[in-house]
């Protein structure tokens, strides 16, 4: 093996060092590395599981990856779909490997409709009333293996996310019709019509009540006579094991101290949003441990907002009115716009001495997104992109939605008529032959160093999440793009050292000026060398819809596609750059998911470790022996495509033109089919193998 005999410890241990592919080639290799890798290979594996990120220590079981009964699951790694199959740690590392690969589009997946069934428990709640195929909010316990959905006709379903069977519910008279719908650690949370959240827990999971003394909302009459209602109607046979993991008890209600719009919960807290305020919450105590006040707040010109510890920390914002609810919103509270304002292109600029104006009035608005991390409050306005410390209650960070380019790095995509990326394309109909649904999709990449732009495109944010780590962020806007910040933490530590430094110095009010433009140069800057900049197809013909992160990928609709994107965050530099940190960043997209009318209905998208959920219109499914849906399908595909052809020839034409050469970003109206019925569509990644997909149609000839 080595030119040297090494004890057999020391080779394991340099094993250990080594990545999946290699350990596939030594065992390729010769006779010698295949007998030792085999006959030490679960000790070699368990370290490759270690070192790839599959256990958290060396010291991990093989009996902690999956549940072993209802109520473990909040200890256990994996679900049990993930660990299917596993038998040792060789099967382990193999199963992650192959559901990264089946994410990427380089291995099968399928594609499964729900429901599949449709008995349930709940007279109002019955197949013929069609709660079921008017699902709104969708979220998935992939550990407890259950499935929760709110629709619009109100209503609660939890299902079995591998049988679909209906578990346990809450009646349409008691959900109100579009509730949104929180879930995490067994935690669940949707809202009332006077604003107010309910919070349930699985009753599974009450192992550890919170001491009494630490609570401070409790559930009221109205659960508790729901809950008696619903164990009335399923207490007449005794709970299957099954059934008994998708049970929930009625928690708390939190009573809201203003009227709100928005919301998201990451466990152990709650955030809500009204106009002036943000709330978070510990929902496991009901306690109201942070109020973020003046949201709304203006700022001084000439004083820096984004430095957590500069002297003066509000932040410029943008009023907006809304339009439409979206993820973490609470529909049930809509405010009266406030009235409309130009979008700010960077923070305010410094005015000169002979202006009479001391501030420049922008404001937040109604905020259209949230979300949250363990140090930070992301909200979404109209125009603007703001970060709060929850540490000090401060504005730390900005984005406009306004900017020409916002990173360094820009991927667009590009149609298979581009000569540069015309070889070796993927196609739905090589997939569908690989048992594959996801077509990795031909992209251009350009790279450009910082300059301030004069032109300004004003577009919209529709979305936010961060990473769980809290240390990257995605925002949509509006015109199919997709903007990635990594490392955001590391960069507003960076500001504020350098903001401290700078308050320690007495300087007049001409110099506080320049050092303040300075700054901000600086500051852009270096967001601009840490944002991926992505361009998800025409911004007249394709508008965002929705918007998922998790374990690193990033789920997208839009009225064109469904796309997963995955980019390859680069560690911290040790060291200042000399050249260019070229990123790696992938795109693939679900043709399956391709009637442009569907697409705009869809109202939730989630992903878990295996698996993408969204609400699809079931009616009219296209047919493989159908020649009349075959032909439907090529003709999406085919205006997929020109949309692109189109992007790429007619540059100057990308957006509307303002009399000033400013632009903006508007969708040319489509005639399409208004879709008002949708259940849960699901691609599953973890599958081993996949059957035929229902849609076996020929390539378009365009492509």
């Amino acid at each position: 093996m080595f030119p040297t005999e090494l004890p057999a410890e020391i080779t394991i241990l340099i094993l250990s060092y080594l990545p999946l592919p290699t350990l596939s080639v030594l065992l390729r290799l010769n006779a010698e590395w295949f007998d030792f890798i085999g006959q030490n290979g679960n000790t070699i594996y368990h370290n490759a599981a270690f070192l790839q990120g599959y256990i958290p220590s060396h010291k991990t079981l093989i009996e902690e990856l999956r549940p072993t009964e209802a109520g473990t699951e909040r200890q256990a790694l994996y679900s049990r779909r993930a660990t299917e199959g596993i038998h040792g740690w060789k099967d382990m590392c193999r199963k992650r490997k192959m559901i990264q690969r089946s994410w990427a589009g380089l291995a099968p997946s399928s594609i499964l409709p729900s429901p599949r069934t449709l008995p349930s428990p709940i007279p109002s709640n019955l197949p013929g009333n069609n709660p079921h195929r008017r699902i709104h909010r969708i979220k998935v316990d992939e550990k407890a293996g259950i499935i929760m959905t709110t629709t619009g006709v109100g209503g609660l379903m939890v299902r079995d996310l591998e049988t679909d069977e209906v578990l346990w519910e809450l009646p349409r008279w008691y959900v109100r019709g579009f509730a949104h719908l929180e879930y995490g650690e067994g935690y669940m949370i949707f809202d009332r019509d006077d604003g107010n959240k309910e919070v349930w827990r699985r009753t599974a999971d009450i192992t550890d009540p919170a001491p009494p003394a630490l609570v401070t909302s409790f559930p009221d009459d109205r659960q508790r006579y729901v809950a008696n209602y619903v164990n009335n109607l399923t207490s007449t046979t005794s709970l299957t094991a099954t059934q008994r993991k998708a049970q929930f008890s009625p928690h708390s209600v939190l009573r809201m101290p203003d009227a709100t719009r928005a919301y998201r919960f990451v466990y152990p807290t709650l955030l809500v949003v009204s106009l002036e305020r943000a709330f978070i919450w510990d929902v496991r105590t009901g306690v109201l441990i942070q109020t973020i006040e003046d949201i709304q707040v203006v700022r001084p010109i000439g004083a820096s907002q984004d430095e957590e510890h500069a002297q003066v920390d509000e932040g410029s914002t943008s009023a907006h009115s809304e339009t439409a609810p979206d993820e973490g919103e609470d529909e049930s509270h809509q405010h009266s716009p406030a009235p409309d304002t130009p979008p700010a292109d960077i923070p305010p600029v410094v005015l000169d001495e002979d202006d009479d104006d001391d501030e420049l009035p922008q404001f937040l608005g109604l905020v259209r997104y949230v979300d949250l991390s363990e140090r930070h409050v992301f909200l979404a306005g109209r125009y603007l992109l703001r970060v709060f410390s929850r540490t000090t209650g401060k504005c730390v960070f900005d984005v406009p939605a306004t900017r020409w380019r916002y990173g360094s790095s820009r991927w667009e995509l590009a149609s298979r008529a581009d000569q540069h990326v015309a070889l070796n394309l993927d196609t739905y109909e090589q997939a569908q032959g690989e048992g594959r649904e996801l077509v990795r999709m031909p992209l251009r990449f350009s790279y450009d160093e910082y300059r301030q732009s004069e032109r300004m495109v004003i577009d919209q944010f529709v979305a936010v999440h961060v990473s769980s780590d809290g240390q990257h962020f995605v925002a949509m806007l509006s015109g199919s793009r997709l903007i990635i910040m990594h490392h955001f933490e590391s960069l507003l530590n960076k500001r504020a050292q350098n903001a401290a430094s700078r308050s320690t110095r007495s300087l007049s009010q001409r110099e506080i000026k320049e050092e303040t433009k300075r700054a901000q140069e600086e500051k852009d800057r270096e967001i601009f060398e840490h944002t991926l900049d992505v361009q998800l197809g025409s911004p007249q013909a394709s508008s965002s819809i929705y918007l998922a992160y998790e374990n690193g990928r990033i789920g997208v609709v839009t009225t064109n596609a469904v796309y997963i994107v995955t980019p390859t965050i680069p560690p911290l530099p040790t060291t200042p750059r000399t050249t260019p940190n070229i990123q790696n960043l992938t795109v693939s997209r679900l043709p399956y998911f391709s009637n442009p009318s569907w697409l705009g209905a869809v109202s939730c998208l989630m992903m878990s470790d295996t698996g993408l959920y969204l609400n699809w219109n079931p009616t009219a499914p296209i047919q493989a022996d159908d020649p009349h849906d075959r032909e439907t399908w090529a003709d999406w595909e085919r205006e997929f495509e020109e949309y692109l052809e189109d992007y790429e020839r007619n540059e100057l034409d990308r957006y509307h033109l303002l009399p000033n050469g400013d632009m903006f970003v508007a969708p040319i109206p489509r005639a399409l089919e208004i879709s008002e019925v949708s259940t849960v569509y699901s691609v599953d990644f973890a599958v081993e193998s996949a059957p035929p997909s229902t849609l076996e149609v020929r390539t378009p000839s365009v492509l």
